[in-house]
């Protein structure tokens, strides 16, 4: 299939290297390694660019999309913002906590949960700046769902405590996603249509990164913005160990459900290796 990735690669060079309820978000918070097939958002833009105001409240953090700089990144007619206005009306020492900052949408089905379906993969431009670069030099190779090659992603913290991805292609292995796979959760082997799942589970993007209001915009300001049940990380129920029966030929095998340990967790992938990727 032949995808547009002009948006991406004349995109990229913009941004700055300085520097719908129930949508699942992909973390990596308490595991360092995992693996990944890429489901493109749309033909045209199967990887999104936007950018977001972020407020800080102690633990608390709510965004909303920045409507001028996301039109910018996707070379659109760029509206005014209220938030960037603000941004240069305040002291110069509490102007960059207003300013946007941008970042790169993947969507993803992700091994260690293959389960919850399509996840969204939000990243700045820092961590998904190698990423973005492999899809643009070879789509097909990452995005054909029936002939797609996984991608293993390695977390590397730095001494700081900030940190980024490794990205490394499985190259010997192809996933088809259009087709019936088994996985393990909870320790029973389920049968899954990813087909069906990606389907059923894939975010509207036109819903999930729609344009503020010019109200909402302003209650953002004075931290009256409540962000939409769509943002938030709500883990979907859609295919839990109840809803199948295990698989007899392993209904034996004992599976132990991924834990921050890296070791329990590569112990877990490599049971659906065969399947998805290694």
């Amino acid at each position: 299939m032949a995808y547009d990735l002009s948006y991406l690669t004349n995109t990229m060079e913009k941004l700055d290297v300085g520097g719908n309820g129930g949508v699942r978000y992909f973390n990596m918070k308490n595991r360092n390694q995992t693996v990944i097939r890429l489901i493109p958002i749309t033909q045209e833009k199967p990887v999104w660019l936007v950018a977001y105001h972020y407020n800080f409240d102690n633990t608390v953090t709510s965004k909303i999309l920045c409507p001028a700089r996301t039109a910018v990144l996707n070379d659109q007619i760029v509206p005014e913002c209220p938030v960037c206005k603000h941004a240069l009306e305040v002291p110069s020492n509490e102007r960059k906590r207003w300013m946007p900052r941008d970042r790169v949408i993947f969507y993803v089905i992700d091994a260690a949960e293959v389960h919850v379906g399509v996840k969204v993969m939000d990243l700045s431009v820092y961590v998904a700046r190698e990423l973005a670069s492999m899809v643009a030099e070879n789509p097909d190779k990452f995005l054909d769902l029936a002939k797609g090659h996984p991608i293993k992603i390695s977390k590397v913290v730095n001494a700081n405590g900030s940190y980024y991805y490794n990205y490394v292609p499985v190259d010997d292995k192809v996933v088809d996603l259009t087709k019936t796979v088994q996985v393990n959760v909870n320790g029973q082997a389920m049968t899954v249509n990813i087909a069906e799942l990606i389907e059923s589970t894939k975010p509207d993007p036109e819903m999930l990164f729609a344009f503020p209001s010019e109200a909402e915009l302003k209650a953002f300001i004075n931290d009256s913005f409540e962000p939409a049940q769509q943002n938030k990380d709500v883990v979907p129920t859609l295919i839990t160990p109840q809803d199948y029966k295990a698989d007899t030929a392993q209904e034996s095998q004992k599976i132990t459900p991924p834990t921050e340990d890296l070791n329990k967790l590569q112990s877990l992938l490599s049971d659906v290796t065969d399947s998805f990727g290694g």
